[in-house]
């Protein structure tokens, strides 16, 4: 029997992706070969100890430990913001040396992953601590060009309240311009 490498519904037709992966879990991507903190913050929501073991397990490289990617090129603190876990990133903040500013492999930062997933609180945490606004992602975009791709009006005003508009940076902030926002009432003429 052959295994199928993408879901399939009745017709054998392959799913979308939001019909059978959450976009929010962090435990789809798991690897044994993920470091030690990288595996902790993936089942940080259950078992929280697991964490605090990792983080002493690191000892006087907690600084190192703590910024190992894993498979593609995730950090610890880039998952617990995918997830949508305001306290573990609260707690991964507080940790001497996290890098705000590092990327994955097809180049998304914590902040770019805050944008994507419209958390606004999160977004404020990291450019109070010192992200960097102007990073872009492969596709060129920084994190008001994605959020502008997700449709996240609120967090374009918050990135905007914090210096980062479509014209900020050289105006070449994103690869490609805003488009004009339909609203009810309004004709398409």
């Amino acid at each position: 029997m052959r295994k199928e490498s993408y879901p399939s519904d009745e017709n054998g037709a392959p799913l979308d992706t939001p019909e059978w992966r959450n976009a929010d879990s962090i435990r789809d991507t798991a690897s044994p070969k993920d470091p030690p903190i990288v595996a902790a913050v993936r089942v940080w929501d259950t078992t929280p100890e697991q964490l605090e073991a990792a983080l002493a397990a690191a000892g006087a490289d907690l600084a190192g430990e703590v910024n190992r990617p894993d498979r593609f090129g995730f950090t610890p603190l880039m998952l617990a913001v995918k997830s949508k876990q305001p306290g573990l990133v609260d707690k991964l903040l507080e940790v001497e040396g996290v890098q705000l500013d590092a990327q994955s492999k097809r180049g998304f930062s914590a902040l770019m992953i805050a944008a994507w997933k419209a958390d606004d609180a999160t977004i404020d945490k990291l450019v109070a601590k010192g992200a960097d606004l102007s990073l872009r992602d492969g596709g060129a975009r920084n994190a008001w060009g994605v959020a502008h791709d997700w449709h996240n009006e609120g967090t374009l005003d918050c990135l905007g309240r914090h210096g980062l508009t479509f014209t900020s940076h050289g105006g070449t902030s994103v690869a490609f311009p805003p488009a004009p926002k339909w609203r009810p009432g309004e004709a398409w003429d």
